[in-house]
């Protein structure tokens, strides 16, 4: 899972961590997606075609914030991951 850090203006750090599902693992794995910024548009994309469930988790205190967005295969989207002999 990875997680970045950066500083805003205000020094105050920021977190943020990727998760997702052994189907959209395989998926990104089989397209050689290796960029968290471009697997979390990937993921994005997918919510809007209704392939994936987004959440997202924060957590704030006075030098840290923190979000972890998890992507969640729908039904639909394991059906096709398993189509495609992915998984």
């Amino acid at each position: 899972m990875p997680r970045f850090t950066t500083t805003t203006g205000s020094q105050k750090k920021f977190k943020w961590s990727i998760e997702y599902d052994r189907y959209l693992e395989a998926l990104l794995e089989a397209q050689k997606v290796d960029d968290p910024s471009e697997k979390q548009l990937i993921c994005e994309a997918l919510c809007l075609l209704g392939l994936v469930e987004h959440k997202l988790f924060s957590d704030q205190t006075d030098s840290t914030e923190s979000h972890l967005h998890e992507y969640l295969s729908t039904k639909e989207g394991r059906r096709l991951v398993r189509e495609s002999n992915l998984l």
